[in-house]
C-alpha cells in the first residue's frame, strides 16, 4: 500500500505541479472540487473568432480519490470471473474510512457475447458531487486484452484526463469535443452554465482569462 501510495502522491505532482509557480499564474486556471482539480492550460488556446474558442483541460483526482478508484478498479476486475448477479462489496475496498452513503452491491452483468460489465457506487458523500461517483470495468473475453484494458484504465486515473472544450463568450455557452483532435464543428453543445454553479464559474474566469473582457452572461 505505501508503494501505491507513494505512486499516486508523485502522479498527483506531475499532474498539477509541472511548472513553476509564476508560470502557472501565467498559464493555468485550476478550479478544485472535493474529488478532483480542473485545470485549463491557456497555452493551448485555439481562437475561433472574438470570444469564441477552444480550450484544452486536464482534471486530476485528489489523491484519496485516486487512491480510491484505483482500489475499486482492481476489485471490479477481479469481479469478472463471476457469473450475472448482485455481490456484497469487500470490506477492503472501503479504504476511504466508514461509508456515510448506502453500501452499494457490485453488480454483473452481460450485455451481449463480447460485453460483460461490473460496476459499482462508492458509499462516501466527500466524493459526490450531484450524487455518489459511480465505477465501472469492462471484462474483455481474452486475459490478455484484460490486462491491456485494465493497464490502460490504471494510466488514465493516474495522468488524469483531458478534455478540448469549447466557449463562446459573448453568447454565454460552452460545450466538448469527444477527441482533442476534433475540429470546432464537432463541437457538443453543453448550453448556458447554470447560475451560480461552478460550470458558470469556469466559464467567467476562463473567459475573462482569455478575452481580457467580462463574459456574457444571459
Amino acid at each position: 500500500m505505501s508503494k501505491l501510495l507513494a505512486l499516486i502522491c508523485a502522479a498527483w505532482f506531475v499532474g498539477c505541479c509541472y511548472a513553476s509557480a509564476d508560470d502557472q499564474k501565467k498559464r493555468l486556471l485550476e478550479f478544485p472540487t472535493k474529488r478532483d482539480v480542473t485545470t485549463y492550460d491557456l497555452t493551448t488556446v485555439q481562437l475561433i473568432q472574438p470570444g469564441n474558442f477552444t480550450i484544452i483541460s486536464t482534471v486530476v483526482d485528489n489523491p484519496d480519490f485516486m487512491r480510491l478508484r484505483l482500489k475499486v478498479l482492481e476489485t471490479l476486475r477481479a469481479y469478472c470471473t463471476r457469473d450475472d448477479g448482485m455481490y456484497p462489496a469487500p470490506t477492503d475496498v472501503l479504504i476511504s474510512g466508514p461509508p456515510d452513503l448506502p453500501l452499494e452491491n457490485i453488480e454483473v452483468k452481460t450485455f451481449d457475447a463480447k460485453t460483460k460489465r461490473t460496476s459499482w457506487s462508492d458509499p462516501y458523500s466527500k466524493f459526490a458531487l450531484d450524487k455518489a461517483h459511480y465505477h465501472f470495468f469492462f471484462c474483455e473475453t481474452s486475459y490478455s486484452t484484460q490486462d491491456q484494458e485494465y493497464s490502460k484504465a490504471q494510466t488514465a486515473i493516474m495522468d488524469g484526463t483531458r478534455i478540448k472544450q469549447i466557449f463562446d463568450c459573448k453568447r454565454g455557452l460552452k460545450g466538448m469535443f469527444d477527441n482533442l483532435s476534433d475540429d470546432p464543428t464537432k463541437a457538443i453543445t453543453m448550453g448556458t452554465p447554470r447560475k451560480g454553479s461552478l460550470a458558470e464559474e469556469i466559464y467567467v474566469s476562463v473567459c475573462s482569462a482569455v478575452t481580457n473582457e467580462a463574459a456574457y452572461l444571459p
